[in-house]
């Protein structure tokens, strides 16, 4: 078993130094810039990744809201990021071909949970590094056990997407409130605890109780034509571009869970800071902010145009025709993140701030125009022109 498992692991492993590189690369400077920014020092950027570590350890004094946010935050960063990796999980070349070899679900499993642990490297080694300080010191019991249950509900909730068992997902989310009320009695959360590890490791069990390929040959099927196929064949083109993008919901989930956080930081100043003076300004530079991040669809766009060459060069589509195309996609993604922010600042604003607001939404969509060229014709340094142009848009709104 080891050895199947050693001989899929490595497998697992060269695709994805192969698939991802070109993805992550794109993230990697505006990845480095933000830390820069966040943790300038080695003192702060250490005080950063332990801090939610030590919330959930229960190694400083926090309330139940504060641990709630950090344990939901948790599964819901798990969630989105292993839906960046499904393609090395999920959608591998050769799974076809293992389905017919004997394969056991624990050997699958094991592969599975190897590569999620290389994926999540940047989750769990906070919360593992805390646990190791503060076990010497303290000779805790339940330090260790915290740590194992949540390296478990992290891989479960992600083993669960991959293989659509989402009534896993809102079963651990049920734990996840039980967990959550037993914040304050300590004994009874203990004793919980001690009870997650066995009940984890038995649901994650139970996704792979059926067969592991079920769901990719599943995929080889002819799909029933729906009966809107007729009334989307009028803009080829664009359900085109749309359908691949809902295919590839990581990216899409990536781009758009971003912009609602962005958007959320002027509600939390104008709520708990009472800061009023500069909303409209901080509001303009969060959705300028959205449109760098919406303009990542202008790459998958193009990126999708060129998977479907063969079928796209025989269509009569000009340059112009794809250029409008794609370019209303975004602008339509960022004017509905936008439109319902503004309409739930309105009940907080008064008329006046809410006229500048709408400025700042149709600033926010000039920037993102903008942002189009250098995302489709920039290649791998698209995102840091596109970032220059979002530094220059939110200095020019400041005036």
């Amino acid at each position: 078993m080891i050895a199947t498992a050693s001989c899929l692991l490595r497998l697992t492993t060269q695709w994805y130094s192969h698939v991802m590189k070109d993805v992550l690369l794109r993230y990697k400077i505006l990845f480095i810039f933000i830390v820069a920014l966040l943790a300038p020092t080695v003192k702060v950027l250490s005080t950063v990744i332990t801090t939610p570590a030590k919330i959930l350890l229960f190694l400083s004094d926090t309330n139940t809201l504060t641990f709630a946010i950090c344990l939901l935050s948790m599964h819901v960063f798990s969630l989105i990021w292993v839906m960046l990796h499904k393609l090395v999980i999920a959608e591998r070349p050769w799974d076809k071909y293992l389905s017919s070899l004997h394969i056991t679900n624990m050997e699958t499993m094991l592969v599975d949970c190897s590569m999620l642990l290389l994926f999540d490297v940047m989750i769990w080694v906070p919360i593992v590094y805390v646990c190791i300080l503060y076990l010497f010191q303290t000779a805790n019991f339940i330090i260790l056990c915290q740590t194992i249950v949540l390296m478990e509900s992290m891989i479960l909730i992600q083993i669960a997407f991959l293989k659509q068992k989402y009534h896993m997902i809102l079963i651990l989310f049920l734990l996840d409130m039980i967990l959550i009320s037993l914040h304050d009695t300590q004994l009874w959360y203990g004793i919980f605890i001690i009870l997650l590890m066995p009940l984890i490791y038995f649901l994650l069990k139970k996704c792979y109780q059926q067969d592991f390929f079920k769901s990719i040959l599943s995929k080889s099927e002819p799909k029933k034509r729906n009966k809107l196929t007729i009334f989307y064949s009028s803009w080829p083109l664009f359900y085109l571009l749309i359908k691949r993008l809902m295919e590839n919901k990581s990216q899409l989930w990536l781009v758009i869970f971003p912009c609602i956080v962005v958007l959320f930081i002027p509600f939390v100043m104008l709520i708990y800071a009472n800061e009023t003076s500069n909303f409209a300004r901080i509001t303009t530079a969060s959705m300028i902010v959205n449109s760098l991040l919406i303009s990542n669809l202008y790459k998958c766009t193009q990126i999708n145009w060129k998977e479907y060459a063969s079928y796209t060069l025989s269509l009569p589509v000009s340059f112009y025709t794809f250029f409008c195309t794609s370019l209303s996609i975004g602008v339509i993604f960022l004017a509905i993140i936008n439109v319902i922010f503004l309409f739930l600042a309105s009940f907080f604003v008064n008329k006046n701030l809410l006229l500048q607001l709408l400025m700042g939404l149709f600033l926010s969509q000039f920037s993102l125009i903008t942002m189009y060229f250098p995302q489709v014709k920039c290649e791998r340094y698209g995102l840091f022109l596109s970032f220059l142009l979002m530094c220059l848009f939110i200095f020019a709104s400041c005036f």
